[in-house]
């Protein structure tokens, strides 16, 4: 996807985050999810993560689309879901949902960047 769709779809879901707030949390936190995906797409792991998380730690979804506890309206809590080892973006009820997940997830999945600080060169 080019990165102006990209621009463009960020814009209608964050819009459409703001409106959600106002009436479903789950919907919310499925817009958050989608925000966070957007971001794993543009490789800003650390803007991924913070949308994914920002309907609040214990109103998380997994990020498997298709996951059976989206169809039931079910949120995870994020002690809950398991990270992908290797971007550390990406939150899964189980390991079928990862599975799952990995046609899409793996042309953006990249090893997450650990600043350094100085007492650690």
């Amino acid at each position: 996807m080019k990165m102006e769709k990209l621009d463009e779809a960020q814009k209608m879901l964050e819009a459409a985050y703001e409106a959600r707030s106002r009436n479903n949390d789950f919907d919310r936190s499925c817009t958050a999810d989608n925000l966070g995906r957007l971001f794993e797409m543009k490789g800003d792991l650390k803007k991924a993560v913070e949308w994914r998380t920002a309907n609040g730690r214990n109103r998380m979804i997994c990020s498997y689309y298709d996951c059976s506890k989206s169809y039931k309206q079910m949120f995870s809590k994020f002690d809950e879901l398991k990270k992908c080892a290797k971007c550390k973006c990406v939150y899964y009820c189980d390991k079928k949902c990862q599975q799952n997940d990995w046609s899409r997830h793996k042309s953006y999945c990249k090893a997450a960047v650990v600043p350094t600080t100085e007492a650690s060169k």
